[in-house]
């Protein structure tokens, strides 16, 4: 348990009474599985416990397990009711950092897509079909989607290109969807590097515990309604600067000091 106060305790981005905001390092669960190995929460309330003596602690959201970046906790049940509410209303923006195999066709696009989720085991990829690529975001999202299958929209920008991979700014404007941005980006033909379910192409050699793919800043309403809302950006893990080079990880860094200046310290 100390270890596991330690670690949160080294990456906390934002702390109050009632919400935690982690910087959940690549393959670290979202969400307790099968396998047994600590999850969100268990970091979460070992640092709860040992700073507070409370236990309560609740992840408001998922990141995949190869995932980094951004995670909102609710340290109290008031908060955690109320920040899934804002989720669901739409009110929180997440923006993702993605390094991609090659080039996408366009500098900038949402791709609306269907997706289905795998029946009979969670290793199995998200099924994706494609139903438009668009310059912006429609008025509506009023799209024909195959029976099974429910509507994804994933909005990107081109960042930086270096030494065949393009690094993109995601978000996701109508929602998200089980491992909605590697199957979206995977389905347009540029898949993200390192993550071999969804088609990389491992350009480098080695097999490593994390894709690039980084939840590099969040936006949210505070649960409490006379407090500020929650802005937090994410480091770069320091493993992608010898992953995917130097001009890739600048541009990043960039991105998010870019929201830090306006943001976080607003």
């Amino acid at each position: 348990q100390a270890d596991l106060a330690k670690v949160f305790r080294r990456r906390v981005l934002y702390e109050d009474n009632h919400v935690l905001a982690f910087d959940k390092p690549a393959g670290v669960l979202s969400q307790g599985d099968r396998t047994g190995d600590p999850c969100v929460a268990d970091y979460a309330k070992a640092f709860l416990a040992e700073g507070r003596g409370t236990a309560y602690a609740n992840p408001a959201h998922r990141l995949d397990r190869p995932v980094s970046g951004c995670m909102l906790v609710a340290a109290s049940s008031k908060a955690a009711t109320r920040l899934t509410k804002s989720f669901a209303d739409g009110r929180v923006e997440k923006r993702y950092l993605a390094v991609v195999d090659g080039v996408p066709e366009r500098p900038s696009a949402v791709l609306v897509d269907a997706m289905r989720s795998p029946a009979g085991g969670a290793a199995k990829p998200t099924a994706c079909r494609s139903l438009a690529v668009l310059d912006e975001e429609p008025t509506d999202w009023n799209f024909e989607v195959p029976t099974g299958y429910k509507l994804a929209a994933t909005s990107y920008d081109v960042v930086a290109q270096a030494g065949g991979r393009t690094l993109l700014e995601v978000s996701l404007p109508h929602g998200g969807r089980r491992h909605q941005i590697r199957a979206a980006l995977s389905n347009a033909g540029t898949p993200i590097c390192d993550d071999v379910k969804y088609g990389s192409s491992k350009k480098a050699t080695g097999v490593v515990p994390f894709i690039g793919l980084h939840a590099s800043t969040l936006e949210c309403p505070h649960p409490i309604a006379d407090k500020p809302p929650i802005a937090v950006a994410a480091p770069l893990p320091e493993a992608w600067r010898d992953r995917y080079g130097g001009a890739i990880v600048g541009a990043a860094t960039a991105q998010i000091k870019m929201f830090e200046m306006f943001k976080c310290d607003t």
